[in-house]
């Protein structure tokens, strides 16, 4: 099983095999986590060597079937009310992009065919990106104020399908979702918020266009275990449109200085964290760390954001050092390949907090007006410089305790939103 998603975090579930001292032995394993560029990539940027691996030691145990009361902790279990009325849909949200959105708010004493197709609602999503689909069912009729939230999401289940490729079936591999949040108690307990990833256009299995799409909501396999066998379903159709967004990021044309021979030692500083929210629903979200005594430059220029003019976004950075310290950041708005110190430089502004031996830095990286010196709806050199000495706060040849990297931003002629 795996998730992908263009914000940089994967979740990932895990099987483990029951013992059988054959394949599957007590004790502790090796564990081996490997990072390489999908396939998807691969076919519309190039081959590419890069891979990370990175190996854990995992103790594996068995589990007890049956424990003495008092030897563990209590854990609440819910108490499922079996009810002939399940809960009805009566909003379907997403945001899309060039300015749509799906919103489909239905009361429950409206009567709608039991067809449910919603054709007429449409939203306009760009491949391989992830998006927010929210749900929210009317539970009134199935439990009483006090119960509903506790137990309304634990009784049903939400799945999203896309017909990617036209062929009018949805397959297994067309199920959306890739992460859902079905209980959550910062919010009501009728809402479901799933997280549906749009894959990249191959003109196989995911074609550019207009698309069904398909919600149901059943009875979860928790109130079924309890319950007995229901047939409830509910289902309804909508249509999504999926445009093509370029991710390759190209600065063949053009050629940086190196940011200089930054160093770091045991103690000293290092960047753990780089997050950038932008639009389009595009992130940096880059928890690398990289500790080098000879050079402690990365380029991270495959990781990129989408921002717009007159927007000011926060670019959070965490470092593992709570001293202050110096951190600025240039983008090279005109794509001159050079980094312009009076147009083209973002400072922090002392906006440093410490936590627990760690320091972090708040930037508003604000884009200034698109004029005919700033290159629209292009890829844009990012550089970030973590020092010390006040003398190393310049993007170029640098000598000095600190860290650069480089990252991709791309701005946009207009804003969606």
């Amino acid at each position: 099983m795996h998730s992908r998603g263009p914000r940089g975090a994967y979740d990932l579930e895990i099987c483990t095999p029951a013992i059988d001292d054959r394949y599957a032995r007590i004790g502790q394993h090796r564990m081996r986590l490997s990072l390489m560029v999908s396939d998807d990539y691969r076919k519309q940027c190039g081959e590419t060597d890069y891979s990370e691996t990175r190996e854990y030691m995992v103790n594996i145990v068995p589990k007890a079937i049956c424990e003495v009361t008092h030897t563990i902790s209590p854990v609440e279990i819910r108490n499922i009310i079996c009810s002939e009325n399940a809960g009805k849909i009566m909003l379907v949200h997403i945001n899309g992009e060039l300015e749509t959105q799906l919103r489909d708010e239905t009361t429950t004493n409206i009567v709608i065919s039991d067809n449910r197709n919603r054709h007429n609602f449409a939203v306009t999503l760009y491949a391989d990106a992830v998006y927010s689909v929210r749900i929210q069912l009317d539970c009134s009729r199935q439990y009483d104020s006090d119960l509903r939230q506790a137990d309304c999401n634990f009784a049903h289940h939400v799945n999203v399908w896309i017909d990617l490729n036209d062929d009018g079936q949805f397959d297994a591999s067309e199920n959306r979702v890739y992460h859902q949040s079905s209980v959550n108690t910062e919010i009501s307990g009728d809402i479901h918020d799933l997280q549906i990833f749009i894959p990249i256009i191959d003109d196989t299995t995911t074609k550019a266009g207009q698309h069904r799409m398909r919600l149901s909501v059943i009875r979860s396999e928790a109130y079924r275990r309890q319950c007995g066998n229901t047939d409830h379903v509910e289902t309804r159709e909508y249509t999504v449109k999926i445009i093509p967004r370029k991710i390759c990021r190209d600065f063949s044309r053009l050629t940086y200085c190196s940011p200089g021979n930054f160093i770091c030692s045991t103690g000293s500083s290092a960047i753990f964290s780089v997050q950038l929210s932008g639009e389009q629903n595009s992130m940096i979200r880059d928890e690398m760390t990289r500790c080098s005594s000879i050079n402690n430059y990365e380029d991270r220029s495959h990781l990129a954001d989408y921002e717009n003019p007159h927007r000011q976004e926060p670019l959070l950075v965490g470092t593992n050092c709570n001293l202050a310290q110096n951190l600025d950041v240039w983008v090279d708005l005109n794509n001159d390949g050079s980094f312009d110190e009076s147009t083209e430089r973002f400072s922090y502004n002392d906006q440093h907090y410490d936590d627990n031996m760690k320091g972090y830095y708040d930037l508003s990286i604000a884009i200034p007006e698109i004029d005919e010196e700033n290159s629209v709806n292009k890829p844009h050199k990012m550089r970030i410089i973590l020092s010390r000495d006040e003398q190393s706060r310049q993007p170029c040849n640098n000598a000095d305790y600190g860290e650069a990297r480089d990252y991709t931003v791309h701005i946009l002629r207009k804003s969606y939103y």
